[in-house]
């Protein structure tokens, strides 16, 4: 895998006080999150060696990624930006809050201008989706800033398109999509994964932009905090001493079927347990053990060509080179409940929901049965067995299992 090398502009001439501005832009799954939450977690520590890393109070909750206070600020339309919409913000409320963040911004320019070669840290993922007309916008401010002169430098990190989409599509059903309307956004998204997001910021900044694959990061001696911070320049002993937290655990390919069936019995109200009940549900499910989750082969395969161009042009773009199917890895697909601690384990979740939920739990386990029970007869028909055990006279399940066992047979 080819990597691109580090790139930068000189910095202004100027008598005022000059800071380092590093703009982590992402990309999404290519553990930003880790890297915000070791570098707000680890103040004094990064602080000891003139780095800053600022959080963002954001209508009273504080953030460690900076994707919503900055989105907001710097976009054209804040009214249509999702996370202020999610939240339900007016018009007013949104004008204030982004008063809050120049504030905000100003208070820690003002704090470091003071001191001598001081390196800021702003980091959001979001940032990637933002157009040329808003990235236009954000380096006008910290070029037209009235107190302090800033050396800007962006750094995004890419990850392999296959195993960004199996990650997003299990993030996504998390989040309460379904498996299809996941893997269809980004089918599609793949032909413009990195493209999309990442030539505007050359387009503006261009050599102050230095692009790396989330792979290579993962792999460094420190992780990819170590790695991040090798590349802005910190010393090692930075990255050494600061506490990392671990990289977010994949699910296991058993609980990610059974929340993607579980959202989908949400979203047609066939749960009698309510919002309530579907959180509770959703919480046990994610301790199922099981291989980690991944796409099917088949979907691997099409995001893979789907991708062609779009991996030309990084290749082109920054000499990250992703030219290589993941063999290993998606060349051939799990088998569901193959695994006899997934059985138990759903067995022991059923067993301990409170009645009024475990109804909706025989529900899913039977459905995910019924849906299986062509490729793996008797993964379906321990899962149907679970259903028996807790509703011995379901018509359907009794049904269901004569059928399995007379295949089994």
């Amino acid at each position: 895998m080819k990597t691109a090398e580090t790139r930068r502009l000189d910095p202004p001439q100027s008598a005022r006080p000059l800071v380092r501005l590093i703009l982590h832009i992402g990309l999404h799954k290519t553990a930003t999150t880790s890297i915000q939450n070791d570098l707000a977690n680890n103040p004094r520590t990064i602080e000891n060696h003139q780095t800053y890393f600022p959080t963002f109070d954001v209508n009273g909750v504080i953030h460690s990624n900076h994707s919503h206070a900055l989105y907001s600020f710097f976009c054209d339309s804040p009214t249509d930006y999702v996370l202020n919409r999610n939240a339900r913000l007016t018009t007013d409320e949104i004008v204030a809050q982004n008063a809050s963040t120049r504030n905000q911004l100003d208070t820690w320019i003002n704090k470091i201008k003071v001191l001598q070669n001081p390196t800021l840290i702003l980091s959001g993922e979001d940032l990637s989706f933002m157009r040329a007309s808003e990235i236009q916008r954000l380096h006008r401010f910290f070029l037209e800033h009235p107190v302090a002169d800033f050396e800007i430098r962006a750094i995004a990190f890419t990850r392999h398109t296959v195993t960004f989409c199996s990650s997003a599509v299990q993030e996504r059903i998390k989040g309460g999509a379904t498996f299809n309307a996941a893997v269809s956004q980004f089918v599609g998204d793949s032909s413009q994964l990195f493209r999309s997001r990442l030539e505007p910021w050359l387009a503006e900044f261009g050599d102050a932009v230095s692009i790396y694959p989330y792979e290579q990061a993962v792999d460094f001696q420190t992780g990819p905090l170590g790695f991040f911070l090798n590349r802005i320049g910190a010393p090692d002993a930075l990255a050494k001493s600061v506490n990392c937290s671990k990289l977010n655990e994949s699910l296991s390919t058993e609980c990610v079927r059974l929340l993607s069936r579980l959202n989908q019995m949400a979203g047609r109200r066939q749960l009698a347990g309510g919002e309530d009940g579907y959180i509770k549900i959703k919480a046990k499910l994610q301790g199922i053990p099981g291989p980690r989750y991944r796409l099917r082969s088949d979907i691997a395969r099409k995001i893979w060509n789907t991708s062609f161009n779009d991996r030309g042009w990084l290749l082109a773009a920054s000499g990250v080179d992703y030219a290589e199917f993941p063999e290993e890895t998606y060349g051939r697909d799990i088998i569901p409940w193959s695994n006899d601690a997934s059985i138990e384990a759903l067995e022991d979740i059923v067993r301990k929901l409170p009645k009024a939920l475990r109804e909706d739990a025989i529900n899913l386990v039977r459905n995910e049965a019924i849906a299986i029970e062509e490729t793996n007869v008797h993964g379906a028909e321990k899962l149907m067995t679970i259903a028996q055990r807790f509703r011995p006279n379901g018509p359907l399940i009794n049904d269901k299992l004569k059928v399995y066992n007379d295949r089994s047979s």
